[in-house]
């Protein structure tokens, strides 16, 4: 996965907070479910990785040394957001 630092994304215009990746539980959702899920709600979902448990839509690059934290949605998709 991409890692960037501060200045870096201060270049590209990433705001300070933002959400960085999003994880969609493989055992409710199927690869396709899950991008049709993404593309209805207007995040990015072409970038995919698999966990043990997950899979990961990354929406903006990792950013050197910044905070995370996360917000579980009622379907169990996981939003982690970036502070940097």
């Amino acid at each position: 996965m991409p890692v960037i630092t501060k200045s870096e994304a201060r270049k590209k215009g990433i705001p300070l907070s933002t959400l960085q990746t999003i994880q969609v539980p493989k055992d409710t959702f199927t690869l396709k479910q899950a991008r049709e899920w993404l593309k209805k709600n207007g995040y990015a979902y072409h970038y995919h990785r698999l966990t043990s448990n997950y899979r990961r839509f990354m929406q903006t690059p990792d950013i050197k040394d910044a905070s995370y934290y996360a917000k579980t949605l009622p379907n169990g998709i996981i939003l982690t957001f970036q502070k940097y």
